[in-house]
């Protein structure tokens, strides 16, 4: 579940680094604030990250996925973009839990 898990939310802070660029871009933010948010964003990612597997962690990283779903708000676009790395959390999750399963057999 952990690498796996990983993998998924390093990815989301790739993704998290284009919102910022939107989000600046359109100047809903000052840049100073924006680079703030996104700076937090990465420490609480990581910090979930490294938690993994623990039960608070992944609850943390469902959590985070409703945030990164709620940045439709920001721009409609990101809905879909959102829902794709959503689907991406939910099978790295699902599929984490079963090689860990595999692995506990063993």
């Amino acid at each position: 579940m952990a690498l796996v898990g990983r993998m998924a939310l390093g990815l989301e802070i790739g993704f998290l680094f284009f919102v910022a660029l939107v989000v600046a871009g359109k100047s809903i933010l000052e840049w100073w604030q924006v680079i703030l948010l996104f700076m937090l964003a990465i420490i609480l990612i990581v910090g979930i990250a490294m938690g993994l597997p623990r039960t608070w962690a992944v609850t943390a990283a469902w959590i985070v996925q409703i945030g990164i779903l709620a940045l439709w708000y920001v721009e409609p676009i990101m809905a879909i973009v959102g829902l794709g790395f959503v689907g991406l959390w939910a099978y790295a999750w699902y599929k984490g839990r079963q090689i860990d399963r595999v692995n506990n057999r063993d």
